[in-house]
């Protein structure tokens, strides 16, 4: 009897059962993963980071292009003085009520900023938070408590140069 031969098929059983254990591991990863994020007081916090662009005089009165990843803003665009919105970037992160959630964010000019986002307290589904945003040069843009209702987004903007601007859309879920 050759032992190769017999050895072949334990190694793949042992190869499959090895495999089939790393997928339960994972799955079960993945799974304790998804009830931290979404245990009672932890909050996920979205981040877009959208250029405005086009405020000519000539086209006002002209609905703004807002496209179909943006829509759930929309109303909230609308009232911008831009017809032109572009998503420039986005990221989600997890944290805790009354833990920072931090991004590094490039403005419409290409130029990096930090953005510090803290949900500090949730009450009557309105969440408070806590907002930091910081140019390249350590300049403090914006610093503000603002509520938004729980899974909703608020938008703010800075001008980056005229025609243009950097809009920040934050959207908060908590628990």
């Amino acid at each position: 009897m050759n032992n190769n031969f017999v050895l072949r098929p334990i190694g793949s059983v042992f190869l499959l059962v090895a495999g089939f254990f790393a997928f339960l591991c994972l799955t079960e990863f993945n799974s304790a993963l998804a009830q931290v994020n979404e245990s009672p007081g932890s909050c996920s916090v979205t981040l877009r980071v959208i250029k405005g662009s086009g405020n000519d005089n000539a086209l006002k009165g002209v609905a703004p292009k807002v496209g179909n990843y943006l829509k759930d803003i929309k109303g909230q665009l609308q009232p911008i003085p831009y017809r032109s919105f572009k998503v420039l970037g986005d990221d989600k992160k997890y944290t805790a009520l009354g833990s920072q959630a931090s991004f590094a964010v490039s403005d419409a000019a290409g130029e990096r900023h930090k953005l510090s986002v803290v949900p500090v307290d949730i009450v009557n589904k309105l969440v408070t938070l806590k907002v930091d945003w910081t140019s390249p040069s350590s300049e403090s843009l914006l610093a503000t408590k603002v509520d938004v209702e729980n899974g909703k987004n608020v938008v703010v903007g800075t001008d980056t140069r005229p025609g243009v601007s950097t809009i920040i859309s934050i959207g908060v879920r908590c628990q």
